[in-house]
C-alpha cells in the first residue's frame, strides 16, 4: 500500500492525510500526492508523480494494489 510504503520512507502521516482530502470517497494516488504538495514534499502534483509514485519510486504501488 502507498501509505506504507511512504512511512517506510519516513513520511509520517499518509493514510492521515489522503484519507482526509477524500472526504469520505475512496482513496486514490492523487490524495496521497496531494497529501504530499500539502505537506512541503513536493511543489505540485507533477513533482510528487516522479519523485514517489512513477514506477521504480518509493510510493509506487501497481495499480491492482492501491486501495
Amino acid at each position: 500500500m502507498i501509505a506504507e510504503r511512504l512511512e517506510k520512507a519516513r513520511i509520517p502521516g499518509a493514510w492521515e492525510g489522503a484519507l482526509r482530502l477524500a472526504d469520505g470517497g475512496a482513496v486514490t494516488r492523487g490524495h496521497f500526492a496531494r497529501f504530499l504538495v500539502e505537506a512541503g514534499h513536493a511543489k505540485n502534483m507533477a513533482e510528487v508523480f516522479k519523485k514517489y509514485l512513477a514506477r521504480g519510486k518509493t510510493g509506487y504501488v501497481p495499480r491492482s494494489g492501491v486501495q
